[in-house]
């Protein structure tokens, strides 16, 4: 079994929810003070402090973990995606039968591919990896985007690669 969790790169997901606040307490204080129409200014800050503990909680909050399973492992050959949220513990597993490539940062990805889940942990910056897999449901193919090293996405490809015995 190989393990890899990411760090956050940067201080973006903590710069921006305190950029976000702060702008929350001065449209709540402008109209407070007499600030005139208050009602949209009040209305604002609140959709500015939802948007921040949204961001909060996605990014600063959130510990997330890759596991790619070897074949006597539970479950076998499956990368599993591993989200943390407090006491709040989700995983999504990607069977690698039904993964179809892995793409490098720099690589587009197919635009007939509108399914894309987000697993990475940095808000700016990030250049992530891409997996392209078949959606067991719906039969079509979907992207899942992570942060790793070269070494992990590698071994990930490894295991997608057809084994040709040479005799």
């Amino acid at each position: 079994m190989l393990t890899y969790t990411p760090t956050p790169r940067g201080r973006a997901h903590v710069v921006i929810p305190v950029l976000l606040i702060t702008a929350a307490a001065v449209l709540f204080i402008s109209s407070s003070v007499g600030l005139k129409p208050a009602l949209p200014l009040q209305l604002l800050a609140v959709a500015l402090m939802t948007a921040t503990i949204q961001l909060i909680a996605r990014y600063a909050l959130t510990t997330i973990t890759y596991t790619l399973t070897e074949c006597d492992d539970n479950p076998p050959d499956s990368l599993i995606i591993t989200r943390q949220r407090g006491k709040v513990l989700t995983r999504e597993y990607i069977p690698t039968a039904h993964i179809t490539a892995v793409l490098s940062p720099e690589s587009p990805i197919p635009d007939e591919i509108k399914a894309r889940h987000n697993f990475c942990i940095s808000m700016i910056g990030a250049k992530p990896y891409a997996i392209l897999f078949t959606d067991p449901i719906s039969d079509s193919t979907s992207a899942a985007f992570f942060e790793c090293t070269p070494e992990f996405a590698a071994r990930i490809g490894e295991r997608i690669l057809p084994i040709t015995p040479s005799l």
